[in-house]
Parts: C-alpha cells; structure tokens; sequence
C-alpha cells in the first residue's frame, strides 16, 4: 500500500475529539500522532502536542485538577476542625496479612538475566535519549496479589523500607547523587509510585534492584532478574512522563544502573547505561553549571546528531543546584574510571575548540548545600584544566570526599593518555612537550598521593570505601603512568612496584571488617597492581638465578618476601569482596592463576 495514502486516511478517520490542543485551536487537520503530530513538527513547535481525555480534559487540566484536590486536602490536614471530617477506610486484614521479606514458600530463582542493550534495537546513547523520551507503548500491570510483593511494581511498604535500608548506605558506590536524607523522605512517603512528590519510577524500580542485589538473603536475591526488568522498562521510559524532575532521575537511575551491571561483571550493558548517563548529562549541559563563560553553542562530538538538548528549569534552591553539581561529577568519575578500565575514549573532552570545557565547580559536601554556603553571584571555570595544570591548592581539607575521588581520576585517565602516546610512537607528536607533559604529570600525582595520606585531607568524616577508592586511583595512576616503560627504564619499574606496594600497604591499614561491598573499579584497580607485583617477583628470581641456583628452601629475597606478602594481602582483600561483586570475582581468579604459576615455577 502506498505510504501516502495510508497516511491520509489515518488523518481523515481521526475520531471527534482526538486531534490535540493546539490543532483544534488552529482548526487544522491533525493525524494524532504522538509525542509530535504532523502539523506541529511543520509549524516547528518546540512543545509535545497535548491531548484530551475521555472526559475532554487536557493533560494540563487534570494537573490542575490534582493540585486542587491537593491544595484542598492540605487544608482539611492543617485545620480539622473548620472542614468536612473525610471518612478514612482501613484494612481489617492489614496485620494478618501483612508481607513479610521472607516469603512462607521457598521461590526458585527466576532466568537468567536477559536484558541487554540490543533488545530495544538501539545502536548509540543519543538514540536511547530520544527513545527516553517516547510514551511507553505497554501499560503497567500490577499482580493482583497483594502477598507477594515481587511480582507488583512497587514492593510493600515494609519491604520497601528494608530494600532502601540495604541501599542507602551503599549508595555513594554506585554513583548515588541525590541528597540521601530528602531522597528517603520523598520515596516513603504514602503515595503510589510515579507520583510527583516522590522519586520517579525509574529511580524507585532502580533503587529497589540494588537493593534486592545487595541483600545478603538468597531468598530475596531469588527476585533479582524481575526486579532489573522492571528497572529497565521504567528507565527506558524515564522521560516521556511528566514528573517534574524526570531528567535527573533519569541521570541517577542510568548511573546506578551502569553501576548494577558492572558489579556484575556484565561490562558491555554496563558501558551502554554508562554511554547513555553521559550523552544526556552532555545534553543538559551539566558541565557548565556556574559557567563564567557564556555557551558557545557548540554540538559535543559525543552528541552529533543530537538536536533537542533537554533544558533543565533553573535550580528551586542551593539544595538542588548541588545535587546537578554532584551529578555531573558522578556521571564524570564513572566514564573516566571505566573508560581506562575497558580501553575505550571517555565522553568528557574538556576542550574549547569543541566547546566541551568543564567549569562545574568542584562539589561541595550536601551539607554545605543545604546551608546554602555557595554565594549566589559565584562563578567558575576551567575546573579540570586548572586541576591539571597545577595551578589549584591541594593542601589538607580543601576538597570534598567526591571531589578528590574526582580529581583521582582525571589522574588515572590522563595517566593512560599520556603512557599511550609516548608508546605510540606518533612522528607528529612533539617530543619535548610531551616529555616536559609527562613530568608535570608524575609530579602533580606524586603530590596528590601526599596529600592524601595527610589526616585532615578530608573535609568530612571519610567513610573507608572512599579511601580505598581515592588511594587506588591515585596509585593506580603512577601504575598507568610508567608501567610501559619499566621493562626499560628502572626508575618507571621502581615507580610502578612502589606505587603497587603502597596500595597493599595503606589498605593493609584500614579496618576492611565492617566493609561488605566496595566500587567495582577497584577489582581492575586490585588487579592491576598484583599484575605488577607478580612480574617484579619474576623478575627477582630471574636476576637470583643468574648468579647462585636457589636449592629447595632456600630463604626468600627480603624484597621478595615483601612483595609476596603484598600480593597476599591484596589478594585477601580481593576475597573479602569477590561474594558481592561478580567482577572482583573474575579478576579474582586471574590473579590467582597468575600467583599460582608463580609459585608453580618457585617449587
């Protein structure tokens, strides 16, 4: 059939009623589509087309209807004794029935996970933006029943309650942004999920799938691929509702669930929600937040093709604007940590050419944004460049804990672009400049590493998991650094054994115990190290071996014995978490084949 004339009469039979506002308005022939009808898109209008309902009412009209309603039962709350007393129903059966997170029978686990990106047919992160931002083409069906509380979209409330127990305090592991306390107030309270006052469907499904993850109970792990569907199908659609903040829920649920999937060990999903968290905080121009330059206009290379940014409302107060500074810094650490981790370019240039440069400043702790310390007329610019050109103070308590987990990994990724091009030889490449880069380089992360050792380096109380992260980026990039050059040059191999050494030495300082879980970049991190222990070991014998034959129990090297006990105590460490985190556990076991053939050849 000819697509034209298929089209034509999709217009002409359009039942009464069923073109949108502004067609009606102009009283033109509208076909109906959605979220933009045909005439609209022609007229280049910037807003979706707005529809009625079945009673004649606009999206609009029912909003104000909500409110009213709202604004009316607020009142009744405030004064009871002025208005009409409402007759509240209650479940007789409620405390008989009440769910529990240990359902009376045992539930075998349910498929394998199955969702990956190719599902949607989706080939780039700016595809996935926009097909965010289309309605949901299959309707939500809640189970029926009510008693098992992983089949509805939204748990019980006490279930509910004990999943965001097992999340929040883990929360800073994945990426989590949002103000915790505001965020656990709004997602308890007593209204049903999706609703404006509280988180959006997105985050919430994706918030209750950490924590079914994190849970130790194999019972309620049982539900976890149920739990990730659902977690899916609301993200996919985050942004075609109208939940005042469904851009920045949308962000923090692409980060957790970037987070979710490389714990996971599955690294290409975990890429892709990664991919997609950057194109749209790209899009929203997250980087220039308190930018002293005005906006150049210019297209990111990340986002060609994209032509709609999404416009975030100005901030309602500090509170707000700190939780899009802590976003875009969240969205930052993860792409650069895992774009030196899996050898792929990172999405933030920091470029004034392409109009990419970061002027975000550093964040602050959410404290100071809800004191609101911030001056109103503060602006920056030049955040990383300035960073990495030394020119910033590093001395103790100057940043806080997100913004030094920040700046360690700027030094991790510059690390691997500068090591890179130095071993790849490029002829255009200006060898001096690069020389002198290099140097400026090592010593800004010599005294980066300084600082942090320091015990006021932290301007608020430093939880464990976050030394251990900002140790292990700022090692790791020493590592990153001279790692190729140390079959060559003994001072890159002193740097790089040093560096791997300290790492096993600083943890070796911490009290890990009460730890459960930890970043899942550190196992890369973990594993890098031990790669660098292992072969320095292999390289001690070999030089013993050339002057004396090492005859059975033979004392160890001192050295020798140093750097096995660092492998150890890594690899220990590595144990301690391979349970929780399916990624550790694979780098896990490559360690220890590599330390096994060590010893295999030792005996």
């Amino acid at each position: 059939m000819d697509q034209d004339t298929s089209a034509g009469r999709s217009v002409s039979s359009l039942q009464r009623g069923k073109a949108c506002i502004t067609c009606r308005r102009r009283k033109m022939r509208c076909d109906g589509k959605k979220p933009f009808c045909g005439p609209c898109v022609r007229s280049n209008r910037s807003f979706d087309c707005e529809y009625t309902d079945a009673q004649g009412r606009s999206r609009t009209q029912l909003l104000e209807e909500n409110i009213s309603r709202l604004e009316s039962r607020i009142r009744e709350l405030e004064n009871p004794e002025t208005g009409t007393p409402n007759v509240v129903l209650h479940n007789p059966y409620s405390s008989l029935n009440a769910p529990t997170l240990v359902p009376a029978l045992e539930i075998p686990s349910h498929e394998g996970l199955r969702s990956s990106p190719s599902d949607s047919g989706m080939s780039s992160p700016g595809d996935y933006i926009y097909a965010l931002a289309s309605p949901s083409t299959s309707p939500l069906s809640p189970s029926k029943d009510i008693d098992h509380w992983w089949a509805s979209d939204e748990p019980q409330p006490p279930v509910a309650q004990q999943l965001l127990d097992i999340f929040l305090p883990n929360a800073r592991q994945f990426g989590f942004f949002l103000n915790r306390r505001l965020f656990r107030t709004s997602a308890s309270l007593k209204f049903p999920l999706g609703h404006h006052f509280r988180p959006s469907s997105a985050l919430m499904s994706t918030v209750y799938l950490l924590g079914i993850y994190l849970s130790p109970s194999p019972t309620i792990r049982a539900h976890e691929s149920a739990f990730l569907s659902r977690a899916l199908r609301f993200t996919s659609n985050a942004l075609a509702g109208s939940h005042p903040h469904k851009i920045i829920h949308a962000l923090q649920s692409e980060i957790l669930l970037s987070g979710y999937f490389f714990a996971t060990g599955r690294l290409l999903e975990g890429k892709y929600h990664c991919s997609a968290a950057a194109a749209l905080a790209i899009s929203c121009e997250l980087y220039k937040i308190r930018s002293a330059a005005p906006l150049s206009g210019i297209i990111p290379p990340t986002l060609v093709g994209i032509t709609r940014p999404f416009n975030l409302h100005p901030p309602q107060d500090s509170v707000e604007e700190g939780e899009r500074i802590q976003a875009f810094w969240a969205v930052f650490i993860m792409d650069k940590c895992w774009s030196v981790a899996l050898g792929s370019p990172s999405h933030f240039t920091d470029s004034d050419a392409l109009g990419t440069r970061i002027d975000t400043p550093w964040p602050l702790t959410c404290a100071e944004y809800e004191q609101g310390v911030m001056s109103p007329d503060f602006q920056s610019a030049s955040t990383v460049h300035d960073f990495q050109d030394g020119l910033l103070d590093l001395s103790s308590g100057q940043f806080s804990l997100v913004a030094i987990v920040a700046q360690g990994a700027i030094l991790l990724e510059r690390a691997t672009l500068v090591a890179a091009q130095w071993q790849a030889g490029v002829q255009s490449v200006d060898t001096v400049s690069l020389r002198d880069e290099f140097l400026a380089l090592d010593n800004l992360i010599g005294k980066f590493q300084e600082e942090l050792v320091l015990p006021g380096q932290f301007r608020e109380r430093s939880p464990v998991c976050h030394q251990l992260l900002c140790n292990g980026l700022a090692y790791a990039a020493t590592i990153q650094l001279h790692k190729g050059f140390a079959a060559v040059n003994a001072n890159s191999n002193d740097r790089c054994v040093g560096a791997a050494s300290a790492m096993a030495v600083f943890q070796n300082n911490l009290d890990l115990s009460a730890l459960a879980n930890t970043h899942p970049i550190m196992g890369t991190i973990w594993l890098t190290a031990c790669l660098v222990l292992i072969n320095e070991i292999q390289r001690v014998r070999s030089m013993h071996e050339n002057w004396q034959t090492v005859a059975s129990g033979f004392p160890l090297h001192d050295s020798e014995a140093h750097l096995l006990a660092c492998v150890e105590s890594i690899v220990t460490t590595m144990m301690s978490f391979s349970d929780n985190c399916a990624l550790i556990g694979f780098q896990l076991a490559k360690v220890q084949e590599a330390y096994d053939a060590l010893r295999i050849k030792h005996i």
